[in-house]
């Protein structure tokens, strides 16, 4: 009986180390999957970023009133480029949606 013990012992670990691999594998896979998902998810939030150089710099103290003073300067420049019209945008609630 002993021996008995041991094969099916055998068997059952065995067994329980090839589940353990392919749960492995599946979590790297899942893994991979969220990876890939999250950069998607930035390059899309990141799709229509500009970079503007030589912008001049905000005397604000506080940081809200820095990225507001940012915003209206992209609002300024956009409507002297005849983009359009950003009023409702500096809320962050229109088509400008972060500018910084």
């Amino acid at each position: 009986m002993n021996t008995w013990v041991k094969v099916v012992g055998k068997h059952v670990d065995a067994k329980l180390g090839q589940l353990s691999s392919e749960v492995q594998t599946m979590q790297k896979a899942l893994q991979d999957t969220r990876d890939a998902a999250r950069e998607e998810q930035d390059k899309e939030t990141r799709r229509n970023n500009i970079f503007m150089y030589r912008v001049p710099e905000s005397d604000a103290v506080l940081t809200g009133d820095r990225n507001m003073a940012d915003k209206r300067f992209c609002e300024q420049l956009l409507f002297s480029l005849n983009i359009g019209d950003f009023n409702a945008n500096l809320t962050g609630t229109g088509d400008l949606p972060i500018c910084i």
